[in-house]
């Protein structure tokens, strides 16, 4: 089992048993107080989820951020400009939510995927090349941990080293799926891949948004965060 799937069930215990739980979710919506007029990630995806839900797309988000040490150490959500949209087209859509901001590209890719971009993230570790890549049944059913079995792959640690990236510690309370007929799964196993394969693949098969975000230290070394974000969260009112 990987690190994060271990840390992931240990707080689901935790969680469980009423015990106060910081987790970066809350870090990073604090953080989000120091940007003037700023939205913080979690109003960004709510402004996301409705529109991608109704059009049957998944998204992919990747931001530059500061990199944070509030408790635990993290990637910060940027300050973006996004407004609710009135067009239906998922990315007619979603271009009109971020057209005031410059610093945001709006992208649809194949397999109905909308991508959005906030800054310049570092993304060369998304050709990284994967021979096999295999996921344990409880990876197969939970996002979260296929996306801890990418990071954990040889080719993956290799490649994070080589660009000088790593995965900051990460506590999320979550509930987990058991492995059960008819539920949304990867593949126990996919042959020469790429990282950006894979998480294409999560993004479908679980429809929602994998979001990816990096920043770079002041030693000039980098901070990868890959989460998955479901479609069924709380949604953005509409004025």
């Amino acid at each position: 089992m990987d690190l994060k799937a271990k840390i992931a069930i240990i707080l689901v215990l935790v969680s469980v048993a009423g015990l106060p739980m910081p987790t970066r979710g809350e870090a990073q919506e604090d953080s989000s107080q120091h940007f003037a007029g700023g939205k913080s990630e979690d109003t960004v995806l709510s402004y996301l989820r409705p529109t991608l839900r109704a059009t049957g797309y998944a998204g992919r988000v990747y931001y530059s951020g500061a990199c944070k040490a509030d408790g635990l150490e993290f990637v910060a959500f940027p300050e973006v400009r996004v407004h609710p949209a009135e067009r239906n087209a998922a990315f007619e859509a979603v271009r009109e939510m971020f057209q005031e901001d410059a610093e945001v590209k709006v992208v649809e890719e194949p397999h109905k995927i909308i991508s959005v971009t906030v800054g310049k993230p570092l993304t060369a570790l998304l050709d990284a090349k994967i021979s096999l890549f295999r996921t344990a049944p409880i990876a197969q059913y939970n996002p979260p941990l296929a996306i801890g079995a990418v990071e954990n792959t040889k080719e993956v640690k290799a490649a994070m080293a080589k660009l000088g990236l790593r995965v900051p510690l990460q506590l999320s309370a979550q509930l987990l799926a058991k492995p059960s007929s008819g539920l949304p799964h990867l593949p126990v196993e996919t042959k020469d891949t790429t990282v950006d394969q894979v998480l294409d693949s999560i993004a479908v098969t679980f429809r929602g948004m994998v979001v990816y975000g990096t920043c770079v230290q002041p030693d000039g070394k980098g901070l990868l965060e890959i989460d998955f974000v479901g479609l069924d969260g709380p949604d953005k009112p509409q004025p």
